[in-house]
């Protein structure tokens, strides 16, 4: 608090806890999941989903590949709160380069579909 007097501490800390609890109440949160749990949650939806009929088990397992490149490229540890909008910019040439020039461009952007899907949801469950 940058303060040796008890009593302006104090007062700083409410002033915090107020400014802190206000943007909570806006719904900015301070934590966030990784990007391998954010993947994680995503894909228990869809094989519920799945379950229900609602999408093959096929295009299941096609989701569950194309985001196991995705955390691969993006690091499993990566907080979802840190992603910026170009943070997958260099996608296509990662994607290229591990599959050793073996993909096919409909191949990664069908993956960008699937990311830009599973970052959609996320935002919807907030």
């Amino acid at each position: 608090m940058r303060t040796r007097k008890r009593t302006e501490a104090v007062e700083l800390g409410k002033e915090l806890y107020l400014e802190l609890f206000a943007d909570m109440k806006q719904g900015k949160s301070y934590y966030s999941i990784t990007s391998e749990k954010a993947t994680e949650k995503y894909l228990a939806a869809r094989k519920h989903d799945c379950e229900m009929g609602l999408i093959a088990a096929s295009r299941y397992k096609t989701l569950k590949s194309h985001l196991k490149h995705w955390v691969a490229f993006i690091e499993k540890n990566t907080k979802v709160k840190d992603f910026k909008r170009k943070d997958c910019e260099g996608y296509y040439e990662w994607r290229h380069a591990q599959a050793e020039g073996d993909v096919k461009q409909k191949t990664v952007h069908g993956e960008q579909v699937t990311i830009n899907g599973m970052m959609k949801w996320l935002y919807r469950q907030n």
